[in-house]
């Protein structure tokens, strides 16, 4: 998905597009996130961070474009990648001695 748009997506657009790609990336973020509290790996945290360091090139090379709406949707994808890593360590119990 970050390499599916090679100009920055417009959020301001009426286009159903980056609606439908701003949703999907924060669901599959979302579910990082829970399967991350599910398992307690943090290999999930690994993979959200990948995908924000390629969509986070993406906003840098447009920069001087992006919009209020732009830097508040690569926020959400932050505290979203922020989450997977740091949820998966509530899951973690101790066994009672």
């Amino acid at each position: 998905m970050a390499g599916a748009d090679p100009a920055w997506m417009a959020l301001t657009d009426a286009a159903p597009g980056p609606l439908l790609r701003v949703t999907a990336e924060a669901a599959v973020l979302a579910g990082a996130v829970w399967a991350g509290r599910l398992t307690g790996d943090l290999r999930w945290a690994l993979a959200a961070a990948l995908y924000l360091a390629a969509t986070s090139a993406a906003f840098g090379e447009h920069l001087l474009h992006q919009s209020r709406q732009d830097l508040a949707y690569w926020g959400v994808l932050a505290l979203l990648t922020l989450l997977t890593a740091v949820v998966p360590y509530g899951a973690r119990t101790r066994a009672i001695d």
